[in-house]
């Protein structure tokens, strides 16, 4: 079933991914402390916004299309649950609307 997926989405959800990621033993990484990443994803609360995370975690809020191409701030993932190994597409609203076009053309 589609999916609508926004930044917004995404950087409510950063700390919990990256406690998947990393944790829980959170090691020292050569981006940094893992354990003290973690706290200040933790300490923007519930709803942080997408440039507060980015200053801890650069590009963990980013949507690309998988049409386009382009950074995006929301998409419509298709597929199969997301995992490393699905069949998952993330697609833009610009990208959709060509396709329904191309479907409305179909007799």
């Amino acid at each position: 079933m589609p999916t609508l997926i926004t930044r917004q989405q995404v950087a409510a959800s950063t700390a919990e991914r990256f406690k998947q990621q990393y944790g829980p033993d959170f090691l020292v990484r050569s981006f940094g402390d893992t354990k003290q990443i973690y706290a200040k994803l933790v300490s923007l609360g519930n709803h942080p916004s997408c440039e507060d995370v980015e200053k801890v975690m650069p590009s963990w809020t980013h949507l690309r299309c998988d049409e386009c191409e382009k950074e995006v701030d929301a998409v419509v993932q298709f597929g199969e649950d997301l995992d490393w190994e699905s069949a998952t597409a993330n697609i833009c609203k610009e990208c959709l609307a060509k396709g329904a076009t191309l479907m409305a053309q179909m007799p």
